[in-house]
């Protein structure tokens, strides 16, 4: 049975070791807003402390898996406001690229911004054939420089100089995105959430098996980490300038 945050946006579900969350706004197209960002959150939270989790997949009900910052909170008056949802932001792709459980992730649809970080620092990337994946920070006026020193790891420097710099006139398709090595199976859009469940569910059994997922995660983090630590320490600081300019 399925249980939700406190806003309603975001379900969470537990069977035989997989713990499935998914974006349930698609009114909204699942846009990463403070609402949707607390639930996810909390979820975040739940699982990391439970003994019978042994991976998590993450998807998102509708045709969008995630549309982004909310718009409304960007483009508003309130600073505080998008500082919080940054916040918010930054503490989920810092779960996802810190968590010693492993979570497969499925997109369909649009994702950008946020979605496509939700995307990209998962473990594991399914993505829907229709999928467009891209970052418009730099189109946006907004700072996100880790995502460029990550973007550099994930895509090497030439690509990712210009997905950063170019927003949706540099939109990864499906193909592209696979072929760079940002996803790892592309399938049709009606194949995404099973085919996610399944990967999910092939972990979780390794898992009861011989109990090593854990071990492999902490030996791939510590790998991520040496790839690009002192670039991210770099990009923290020039962030940490926003408040300053």
């Amino acid at each position: 049975m399925a249980t939700y945050g406190p806003n309603d946006t975001v379900s969470l579900a537990i069977d035989d070791g997989v713990a499935e969350i998914r974006l349930e706004d698609p009114d909204r197209y699942n846009v990463f807003s403070p609402r949707l960002s607390e639930d996810l959150l909390a979820h975040f939270e739940e699982v990391g402390d439970r003994e019978d989790v042994s991976a998590v997949a993450l998807t998102a009900e509708g045709s969008t898996f995630c549309a982004g910052l909310d718009l409304d909170i960007v483009q508003g008056d309130d600073p505080a406001a998008l500082d919080a949802l940054r916040q918010n932001l930054g503490a989920a792709r810092n779960w996802l690229s810190e968590s010693t459980l492993p979570v497969v992730t499925g997109a369909t649809g649009a994702a950008p911004g946020a979605g496509a970080i939700l995307l990209a620092r998962s473990d594991i990337r399914v993505v829907g054939e229709d999928v467009g994946i891209w970052w418009p920070e730099n189109q946006l006026g907004m700072k996100a420089y880790g995502e460029a020193v990550f973007l550099v790891s994930a895509l090497g420097a030439p690509k990712a100089t210009e997905t950063i710099l170019m927003g949706d006139e540099a939109k990864l398709t499906a193909e592209e995105a696979h072929t760079l090595g940002l996803v790892n199976r592309v399938v049709p859009a009606e194949d995404v959430d099973d085919t996610v469940r399944e990967m999910a569910g092939v972990i979780a059994e390794y898992d009861r098996q011989h109990g090593l997922t854990s071990e492999y995660m902490q030996a791939i983090q510590h790998a991520r980490r040496e790839e690009n630590g002192a670039s991210q320490v770099y990009a923290a600081q020039l962030e940490r300038s926003l408040n300053v300019d």
